[in-house]
């Protein structure tokens, strides 16, 4: 330790004792008094201790006033006195230190000679001071004035001079701050090239090498912000983490340092994305924090970055305790910065912003609204030229966006767009922000074109957005959202204009957008939802079934990946519903419709009243319920969806864009009430809405078509109950300029067709004018070949071409249209719709396969083709069952390995899944089953290429069609408005046997007189009319067809010949085997000339006999029998002759069949003993639901528990289909309406109880059309059984469980007590081989 050192430790423990020493030489103690106060300020800028800050400048005030100005260290004692205050002004911020700092700094120039060596000190200490307060006060004339001092300090500084790297640094870091404020790139790369020269100039071991590392790394970082140059980025980490490296830990300035290196560790994370950079950042930014004094100047600034950074990760991760804290710290920031601060503006505008991040996330308005005061107070205290001006600019025109989209208020997105502009106007053309400006400018246009509809406004966005798109570089990590928002605007181009071109950009704007997108960037469940937007969009303009799903799989996944508390989830699952609303409007499958009313349902719920999107939610939610009411019947849904959407009509304003949207949907749920309830003021109101929706909607709008066509069906509907014709000329020309206007490939064009094809045709039938009849044809065959239309409207489209083409009695082409029709619905039909969807898919094609058979006879296409149309059009569902059951022992011999294949596939396509409660598992469930669908398909495929098996799961071939009546006779009876016909398949061939006597208006009148359904009191006149019905189906059809097989009375049943029946359409529960004319004699009927069976479909007669052959051999073991009573039914009348009933079957059974009784048992347990058993008999009530022939089934009820009374428990058509009975032979289903379809759109697919036990696996089912007699119940099944075990030996052919039912109904018919009552024995029928 030199002597100098010594002196100074000396100095500073014993100041007050030297000066005492020298008390008589006063200008020794002025020069102690100076030598004290340096030495104090060393000790503080060592260690931060304000007490030794404030003692040395105590000191060097006292040695200042005791030096005269004419002393040569008067001017370097002002300097240091000048820094001194300097220091603590940074440490405390109080001004007065600062002024007083430049006034002894200016002083300290002003007394030095120009060619003083020291002279350049004190012009940069000068310079210092003056940046320091254009720091504070924004002044520009302090800050012009501190580059011109510091310039000069530098100019007179020789090169070698140790001191010149300092005033390069600080020339450097002026010209920065000037760049700052004028955005001029000169004093930037001015800047950079003086701060190199700093750092260059300074040796390794130098301590303030540090700081110049670190203020060339700030300004390398300002070039990447302005030039986006990843070189520069870089170069600055390096630089400051050297800078960080190099500086002794409990050095004051290693907090800058660090919070230095965070910045630029955080501005590589925006440009990447790579979450490892803003953890760093956030770590070394909390560092800083830490280690700075809680009264230090510069916390506040480092508060601010660390809110900042952590706000960023937020953003990444979505944890709200990250934003909570950046709330808090900015809050702490803003409020310890006095308030002529010049960073104040700045750090209310971070707060700003992160209140809006939270008001994103909770949709907490208050939050919003001190967002919008603390950006606008920074905007008003930024002087006009300063560069933060624009930024802060930006943040409140963003948050005045925001504010509209929440309130609607028009004010709000005006004052918007100005703010925003300003902001792109007064910022350079090479400003990296530029790019975020004209983004956001082009947002807030595209905010106004949906308001307003102005066409200029929403090109300009799009212009505006494409720059920015154009700017941006490829790895910046902003550019997936400036393509995002440009696809949006392309996408609102495409729904005014109709442009395909600028959707298909669209899509590939936002696919890119998705595709760069980090996995677990919080921005992608936006991207995706977005995507999904598009695609949706797409499928509505092409149709294809892939967008759709792919739209689904998006909107599916945004969802999932959105925090529950995220304020855009309500957005995301209102998208998700729309969806799936669209695919179940495709595919008819009714879970999608349950999912997609759930999720809307739940977007509404968690929707602020006064959001402004809520009443496009709302009009979604209505327009889902609307299609589930259309589906189910159920009023409550039709009204909750006018409630719904009427609310939504009343929370829009009227300049509102989507209120014509709201407004027509809600005039079409108006429209359908008036087709339920048939009140006149719903459809006046409808009208009224949809001519409101027609009027303010522009006329470029793409979904004009949509209103007008609307408008036209409501005329349409008013014409048919007032018969005014204005309504329909009207109707007409609304629909035809729906048309005129919908491009040639919309898929929504076949829907506009076909209802100008159904208007059309009205007028036709009201003025009989040809050529209202030639172009409803024309338009209707149009929309059936839009190939990209939903099938449900193709089909409407066909039927409707149909009727009009009989009408012109142009049969040909009827027939090849109907042909087609058919062909298509293997596409809509299939095993990935549940049993419910399916039937709703079917019901479309009701009638269509009936119409096709009698156009093929009409056209002598011949019966083969008549049948080929009928089997491919009818019992569609039961023939999918039955496919899925089939005897698989050839394929198995011959390709074993492809027969397990399709055995595990068939499987695990049966797999039921509706017990699933978790919707995660049950759509995982529902994934897996619809790839097992696509592999059985393709193995379907490839079986049937397979020698051999070229019929596997196809129709059956004229061959084996005929095949099927080796045992007897088969009648199929099909009746239409265009003729009437039975054919009539024999051993020897086809027969074709017109019936003119089957009109089906006669058919018709008997259908509705509903002679089955009989109280006590009505049954005498019931049976009587019942009986004149069966003489007319005997005259009209049966006596004809029996006497054209030559089947006439026999003297023993043993000798009748066996027929089989199949009714289609209205004919389809007629009672073949019953029909007889009483008046001509009791021999006058079916009974006496064959004995008669049904079958659904040739396909089911062979699926029965395919199952064991043509007969049953007897068996080692004998049968087992179930016996299944309900003597008491919960909520139904009593059944006292099911006990009776069982006694009778048991003793004329026993002991050849094995006999096991169940009462009152669950349907589980029934199902149980269904799979042991050849022989089922049910004694119980039967229930056919009209509105779903699935549901249909037997009665029995709950186990009774000591809480719970027994309830009713339904063995249903769909639980007895889905098993697969290897052991079942005989069902007897003692039960009134197991044979009954009341579904009449869904009479041709057969679907009743006892259709479901012959698809399960019973050969041979006894069923009932209608309620019998408890007594006559009885006898019928005494009678059978007893019939039956004549032999004694338990062994029955099929002709003898026929004969055996014939005969038991034979003796009911024949006595004298019921031979005038038909309802009690004509309802019973035997099904099957």
């Amino acid at each position: 330790m030199d002597n100098s050192t010594n002196f100074d430790t000396y100095l500073l423990e014993n100041f007050e004792h030297i000066l005492s020493i020298v008390a008589k030489n006063k200008d020794l103690q002025t020069e102690l008094y100076m030598r004290y106060a340096m030495l104090k300020i060393k000790l503080f800028q060592r260690w931060g201790r304000t007490e030794d800050l404030e003692e040395a400048i105590e000191k060097g005030k006292h040695a200042v006033a005791k030096t005269q100005e004419e002393n040569e260290a008067y001017a370097g004692r002002l300097n240091n006195l000048g820094n001194m205050l300097e220091s603590r002004y940074k440490r405390i911020g109080i001004i007065e230190d600062l002024e007083e700092a430049i006034r002894v700094a200016r002083q300290a120039v002003d007394v030095t000679p120009k060619d003083y060596p020291d002279l350049a000190t004190w012009l940069n200490n000068l310079g210092n001071k003056l940046g320091r307060r254009y720091e504070r006060t924004g002044k520009t004339e302090d800050l012009e004035e501190a580059i011109r001092m510091t310039r000069q300090a530098v100019d007179i500084t020789p090169e070698d001079h140790p001191d010149l790297a300092a005033w390069l640094n600080n020339l450097g870091n002026k010209l920065e701050s000037r760049y700052e404020r004028t955005g001029k790139i000169e004093d930037l790369e001015e800047a950079i090239r003086v701060a190199r020269q700093a750092v260059d100039v300074t040796p390794e071991g130098h301590p303030d090498l540090a700081a110049w590392l670190s203020n060339l790394g700030n300004k390398l970082g300002h070039r990447y912000e302005r030039t986006g140059k990843t070189e520069d980025l870089e170069k600055a980490i390096r630089i400051t983490r050297q800078a960080v490296d190099i500086t002794p830990k409990d050095h004051p300035d290693v907090a800058a340092w660090l919070n230095n290196l965070g910045n630029k560790l955080e501005s590589r994370y925006e440009r990447t994305g790579k979450i490892e950079d803003l953890e760093e950042a956030i770590r070394v930014a909390r560092q800083a924090v830490d280690i700075t004094p809680k009264d230090h100047p510069d916390l506040a600034g480092r508060l601010n970055n660390l809110g900042n950074k952590l706000e960023s990760r937020y953003e990444r991760i979505g944890k709200t305790e990250d934003l909570e804290e950046a709330i808090r710290i900015t809050r702490q920031t803003v409020n310890i910065t006095p308030k002529d601060h010049p960073d104040l503006a700045g750090r209310l505008n971070n707060l700003g912003n992160k209140l809006e991040s939270r008001y994103k996330r909770t949709g907490n308005i208050e939050d919003l609204e001190e967002a919008i005061r603390v950006t606008r107070q920074a905007v008003d205290i930024t002087p006009e030229d300063h560069p933060g001006v624009a930024a802060w600019l930006n943040n409140l025109g963003n948050k005045l966006e925001i504010r509209y989209e929440r309130t609607g208020k028009i004010e709000d997105l005006e004052e918007a767009i100005r703010i925003t502009r300003h902001a792109v106007d007064i910022t350079p053309g090479d400003y990296p922000d530029l790019a975020t400006l004209l983004n956001n400018l082009g947002n807030k246009l595209g905010r106004r074109y949906e308001r307003i509809g102005e066409m200029e406004d929403l090109e300009e966005a799009i212009r505006m957005t494409r720059q920015a798109v154009d700017i941006t570089p490829e790895d910046h990590p902003d550019l997936a959202g400036r393509l995002n928002n440009l696809g949006n605007k392309l996408c609102r181009r495409y729904e005014c204009i109709g442009k395909i071109e600028d959707l298909e950009e669209d899509i590939r704007m936002t696919r890119q957008a998705v595709d760069i997108t980090p996995k677990d960037h919080p921005d992608l469940a936006t991207l995706l939802n977005n995507l999904g937007n598009k695609l949706g969009r797409r499928y509505e303009c092409t149709g294809e079934m892939e967008d759709l799903e792919e739209a689904i799989r998006v909107a599916r996944q945004a969802v999932d990946i959105t925090p529950k508390d995220h304020p855009d989830l309500a957005g995301r699952l209102n998208n998700l519903g729309d969806k799936l609303g669209h695919r179940y409007e495709r595919t008819g499958k009714i879970e999608d419709l349950e999912e997609a009313i759930r999720m809307t349902q739940q977007a509404v719920d968690i929707t602020p009243e006064d959001y402004p999107d809520l009443a496009g939610r709302l009009s979604s939610l209505g327009n889902q319920l609307s299609h589930r009411y259309e589906r189910t019947g159920k009023i409550e849904d039709l009204e909750k969806a006018i409630r719904v959407t009427q609310q939504a009509v009343d929370i829009t304003p009227e300049d509102h864009p989507g209120v014509a949207a709201w407004l027509n949907n809600l005039g079409n749920k108006l429209e359908i009430r008036y087709e339920r309830t048939g009140k006149m003021e719903d459809l006046e109101e409808a009208i009224r809405m949809t001519q409101q929706a027609v009027d303010i909607m522009p006329e470029d709008h793409p979904d004009l078509a949509t209103l007008l066509n609307n408008l036209g069906n409501k005329l349409s509907h008013r014409y048919e109950r007032t018969g005014k014709i204005e309504d329909l000329e009207e109707a007409i020309r609304m629909t035809r300029q729906a048309v005129d206007i919908t491009p040639e490939d919309h898929p929504y064009l076949a829907t506009l067709l076909n209802n100008l094809g159904n208007i059309l045709g009205r007028r036709y039938e009201r003025t009989g004018k040809m050529e209202d009849l030639d172009e409803a044809i024309q338009v209707a065959q149009q929309a059936w070949k839009c190939e990209n239309a939903a099938p449900f409207v193709r089909i409407s489209a066909s039927t409707l071409a149909l009727q009009l083409l009989q009408s012109r009695e142009d049969f040909e082409s009827a027939y090849n249209l109907s042909v087609e029709a058919i062909n298509l619905l293997p596409y809509v039909h299939n095993r990935s719709l549940d049993r419910q969807d399916q039937q709703y898919v079917v019901s479309h094609f009701s009638g269509l396969a009936t119409t096709a058979c009698s156009l093929a006879l009409q056209t002598r296409q011949g019966p083969e083709a008549a049948l080929d149309v009928l089997e491919q059009g009818r019992g569609v569902i039961l023939s999918l069952l039955m496919a899925d059951r089939s005897d698989t022992s050839e394929l198995k011999a011959t390709y074993p390995q492809l027969c397990t294949q399709y055995e595990s596939l068939r499987l695990e396509v049966n797999k039921p899944t509706k017990n699933i409660t978790d919707n995660h598992t049950r759509r995982t469930a529902s994934t897996s089953r619809v790839e097992a669908i696509t592999k059985l398909e393709m193995c379907v495929r490839d079986i049937q290429q397979l020698p051999g098996f070229g019929q596997f799961h196809k129709g059956l071939t004229t061959k084996q069609m005929q095949s099927c009546s080796a045992e007897g006779s088969i009648i199929v009876v099909n009746v239409t408005n265009l003729r009437s016909d039975a054919i009539i398949i024999t051993a020897d061939g086809f027969k074709v046997l017109p019936l003119p006597g089957l009109s089906t208006r006669q058919a018709k009148d008997w259908i509705n007189q509903d002679l089955t359904t009989t109280s006590q009191s009505g049954r005498g006149r019931k049976n009587k009319a019942y009986l004149q019905f069966l003489s007319w189906l005997w005259r009209g059809c049966v006596r004809p067809v029996l006497d054209e097989l030559h089947c006439y009375e026999q003297r023993s049943a043993e000798d009748l010949p066996r027929v089989w029946w199949i009714g289609t359409g209205l004919t389809s529960s007629f009672p073949f085997h019953s029909a007889g004319d009483i008046s001509v004699g009791p021999t006058e009927n079916t009974s006496y000339r064959v004995i008669s069976s049904y079958t659904p479909t040739l396909k089911a007669l062979q699926y029965a006999r395919d199952r064991a052959g043509t007969s049953i051999l007897p068996r080692r073991h004998p049968w087992r029998a179930v016996i299944i009573t309900m003597p008491d039914t919960p909520g139904a009348s009593t059944l006292p002759g099911t006990r009776a009933e069982r006694s009778e079957i048991i003793a004329a059974m026993e002991p050849s069949v094995s006999i096991k009784t169940l009462e009152y048992p669950d349907v589980v347990s029934a199902m149980a003993q269904l799979r042991e058993c050849n022989i089922a008999h049910f004694a119980c009530h039967g229930i056919s639901d009209p509105a779903d022939p699935s549901s249909s089934g037997l009665i029995l009820q709950t186990a009774r528990t000591t809480t719970e009374e027994p309830r009713q428990d339904i063995l249903s058509v769909r639980e007895v289909s889905q098993a697969h009975l290897l052991r079942a032979e005989i069902a007897y289903l003692s039960a009134c309406s197991t044979a009954q379809n009341r579904a009449i759109e869904l009479s041709d697919e057969v679907l009743h109880v006892a259709s479901g036990f012959q698809v399960a696996g019973f050969r041979h089912v006894v069923g009932c059309l209608w309620p019998s007699d408890d007594k006559v119940c009885v006898d019928v099944a005494k009678s059978f059984y007893s019939e039956l075990s004549q032999g004694g030996t338990g062994s029955y052919d099929d002709r003898a469980i026929a004969l055996a039912l014939h005969k038991a109904v034979a003796k009911i018919r024949e006595s004298n007590e019921y031979c005038k009552r038909p309802l009690l024995w004509a309802q019973y029928m035997h099904f099957g081989a």
